[in-house]
């Protein structure tokens, strides 16, 4: 309509997934279950663009560091944070395309684009979160490549490693509950909590880390235990500095992503 308004005639009595598309902008999904012979209002959405900041990663090369993403960094009323993403030295990926087909990518064009930003954040969200889930912190990863080509995902060989600042300030040590959305299902998927970590020293370049909240840092093993490496552990050290928090999560494809804290009632 004129004023921006839309109508769609649809068949009712079941439920339906309305979807947003914008070029250049995140897509948007919600559902709706309308009735028969009646209409049924959906709620206003927000949809966001992507991420200006372009990380290009080159999966071909040949050092044993870590190749690094990163998105713009973030403040709003609830903090400063900016997301990272660690791809390890070898790691292989490929696009899921339209049918089921892949197709192998030796080189990305990288965003990560945070939907929980500012007074819009719950509208902006990719699609409502189950009722037992609060509202903490969602963003999307993206490949340039696999937009252009249609592909509904990136999938990789081994695991990436996603840091965010600890912006909300949560103890070393507290689990990070992490809720993956399939637009195909349109639903969010459960996947394997990260945890937040701290830099407590640098030893040798490598950063010394606490992962249990006892201020000391953890020895290797208890490292190894959350799969992180010496490698790992030096590309901290340049990173970020001593005394720096931050919450770390596996990555295994690219889809929204919500780490979240759950809900939790409160007796007066």
């Amino acid at each position: 309509r004129e004023d921006g308004m839309f109508d769609l005639a649809v068949n009712g009595g079941g439920p339906l997934t309305l979807e947003y598309h914008k070029e250049g902008y995140l897509p948007v999904q919600r559902p709706i279950d309308p009735p028969w012979r009646d209409y049924e209002w959906l709620p206003e959405v927000v949809m966001i663009p992507l991420d200006p900041l372009v990380s290009e990663i080159d999966l071909a090369q040949t050092s044993a560091d870590f190749a690094v993403a990163q998105g713009s960094e973030i403040t709003d009323e609830r903090g400063t944070r900016q997301g990272t993403l660690l791809f390890p030295q070898g790691v292989q990926a490929e696009m899921v395309l339209p049918g089921g087909s892949t197709q192998p990518l030796s080189s990305l064009d990288v965003r990560i684009t945070e939907y929980t930003v500012g007074e819009n954040g719950p509208e902006s969200m990719p699609a409502p979160l189950p009722p037992q889930v609060g509202y903490t912190y969602a963003f999307e990863l993206s490949v340039d490549e696999a937009l252009e080509a249609g592909a509904s995902t990136v999938t990789f060989s081994e695991p990436l490693i996603h840091y965010t600042d600890n912006f909300l300030g949560f103890p070393a040590g507290t689990r990070v509950p992490v809720g993956i959305y399939d637009r195909e299902t349109a639903q969010w998927v459960p996947s394997e909590s990260g945890v937040v970590i701290k830099i407590i020293s640098i030893t040798a370049e490598l950063a010394d880390l606490d992962i249990d909240g006892d201020e000391v840092a953890d020895d290797p093993a208890e490292l190894a235990a959350w799969g992180i490496t010496p490698a790992e552990q030096a590309k901290l050290a340049s990173l970020y500095p001593v005394g720096h928090s931050l919450w770390r999560v596996i990555v295994e494809h690219f889809s929204p992503s919500d780490h979240n804290f759950g809900i939790t009632c409160v007796d007066n």
